[in-house]
């Protein structure tokens, strides 16, 4: 059985899109967590450098920490947009490529492999690789 499924580039994109998030996602929970810590700590620090009562110096050390924690998440938030941007450069290159070419992608089932063919890759596996589902 073979099934010849040409090449959409819209649904590309999409999963593009997708596989982007996926990657970045934990990332990104953890600069938007700093941002609120970040937050949370300049707050805390402003309320001690407020407090006319306090000769401490504390507010300043959770000032600089607050502020230290912000320049990460803006300096990953820079990070990722030039990322995405780079990336999204070169899978649009990929999928013009693909577009001009007018590629399809071959799935082919038989009794003794699978194969899986595209105009980049060309793959056969062996049913007996397969050792449980």
């Amino acid at each position: 059985m073979t099934f010849d499924i040409p090449f959409d580039a819209k649904r590309s994109m999409e999963q593009y899109k997708l596989v982007l998030k996926l990657r970045f996602k934990k990332p990104i929970n953890t600069s938007v967590k700093n941002l609120l810590a970040s937050g949370v700590i300049v707050l805390l620090g402003w309320m001690f450098l407020g407090d006319k009562n306090s000769k401490s110096s504390i507010g300043y050390f959770f000032l600089a920490l607050g502020l230290f924690y912000l320049l990460n998440v803006i300096q990953y938030s820079i990070y990722y947009m030039k990322m995405a941007k780079k990336l999204k450069g070169i899978y649009q290159g990929i999928v013009t490529r693909r577009e001009m070419h007018k590629d399809t992608s071959i799935w082919e089932f038989n009794d003794v492999f699978f194969r899986y063919k595209d105009m980049y890759y060309d793959q056969s596996v062996n049913w007996a690789a397969f050792r449980g589902y």
